[in-house]
């Protein structure tokens, strides 16, 4: 279970380095679209304050950057369009991993039968990857068993009390929307 609780989380205070060590640390860079819609709706004064209480100064400082160029300047930032890239690849390759794990598996879950702490870790990554509508990219038909793991994960009461009940909140439902409606081909390919 170690092995995949560390392949599924996030992994130290910079993600980049790591995104291929583990899936968790592939996520925050595809989520920044996301990030830079709900920045909208946060005052400059909100983000500047972070920069005297984030414990890590660059990221308000990338807040400012993002809320300044907002979700249209995101393709035209190439720099992070081509990390979004390498960050889809890692999550290629952690997902193919996580499939042939399920094709050789006796049981719905990573390790077989028993629910774990691994299926709670992954159950972040994989609703991270939906609220930025990413799902068409990585649950395709070749990865029929990591979609219907994640059928399977949103079907329980749990994910529904945790998740849907109590974590829905406005900013990335409407993040989200704009997303869906905004989204531009040159990042989520």
């Amino acid at each position: 279970m170690q092995y995949w609780v560390h392949q599924l989380s996030l992994v130290g205070d910079h993600p980049i380095a790591g995104m291929r060590e583990s899936a968790g640390n592939a996520i925050p860079e595809l989520t920044l679209p996301i990030f830079i819609a709900m920045v909208d709706s946060i005052s400059y004064l909100k983000i500047a304050a972070g920069l005297l209480f984030h414990r890590i100064k660059q990221r308000p400082l990338m807040f400012l950057a993002f809320k300044f160029r907002g979700l249209d300047g995101l393709p035209k930032t190439l720099a992070l369009v081509d990390l979004m890239a390498k960050s889809r690849d890692a999550m290629h390759a952690h997902l193919d991993e996580l499939e042939s794990t399920f094709a050789a598996s006796t049981g719905p879950w990573i390790l077989g039968a028993q629910f774990t702490l691994a299926e709670v870790v992954m159950m972040v990554n994989l609703e991270r990857l939906a609220e930025v509508d990413w799902q068409d990219v990585f649950l395709t038909e070749h990865r029929a068993n990591v979609s219907a793991y994640w059928t399977a994960l949103k079907a329980r009461p749990s994910y529904t009390k945790a998740i849907i009940g109590a974590f829905e909140h406005p900013a990335v439902a409407a993040g989200l929307a704009r997303i869906v409606t905004e989204k531009n081909p040159s990042c989520f390919s």
